[in-house]
């Protein structure tokens, strides 16, 4: 396990050379690493969400590079208490990489307690929601879709199913239309997350 370690390593290191040079591109594909704190994984579920996360710990960087579209290609183990996270990405357009970021950051409205969820489908606009959850996950899609009375929540899903392939411009718009929405009722008090509610805050 060491040797693959120093092997990726060694590899990643190269890949930082190539950075001065060429943007840390390698073959159409861009690389990152991130040392990990294990004794942070019981800090739980980092979220975009919970403004008690400490954006400058290594999981909350790691979930920053998720949110850039980088995907985690493994984990290697560094010591008794870290590990280093290997992660990399296609090359894409600002565009893109806007585009992914929305979505994986959609996936925190699963950190929504699930008696609020109905106050956010309500704030937004349905063409806006079916477009935002056309590329979101089945588990985020089921949280919006158990939110709703049994014949809307058919309707939605209906509509998701046939919704016919929208511009990466109007899809990114709607993303951020409910990403907007969801910031701003979290802001205002009226919907909270799942954490605060066990905490009873």
């Amino acid at each position: 396990m060491r040797k693959l370690y120093y092997l990726m390593k060694k590899n990643m290191s190269e890949a930082k050379y190539r950075e001065q040079k060429n943007g840390n591109e390698l073959e159409g594909l861009q690389f990152a690493s991130v040392e990990l704190d294990l004794t942070e994984a019981e800090t739980g579920v980092i979220t975009h969400l919970d403004a008690k996360t400490d954006a400058k710990a290594s999981l909350g960087k790691l979930a920053e590079l998720g949110a850039q579209g980088f995907s985690l290609v493994s984990v290697v183990p560094n010591g008794a208490s870290s590990a280093v996270a290997f992660l990399q990405r296609p090359i894409q357009t600002e565009r893109e990489l806007h585009f992914i970021r929305n979505a994986f950051l959609l996936e925190d409205a699963l950190q929504i307690s699930a008696d609020d969820l109905p106050k956010v489908v309500d704030a937004i606009e349905v063409d806006d929601l079916i477009i935002a959850l056309k590329p979101a996950s089945d588990p985020l899609r089921k949280a919006f879709f158990d939110a709703l009375p049994e014949k809307a929540s058919l309707a939605l899903q209906e509509q998701i199913e046939f919704l016919m392939p929208k511009s990466l411009r109007a899809a990114e718009a709607a993303q951020e239309r409910v990403l907007q929405k969801v910031k701003g009722l979290l802001r205002a008090g009226e919907i909270r997350l799942k954490s605060e509610v066990s905490s009873g805050n």
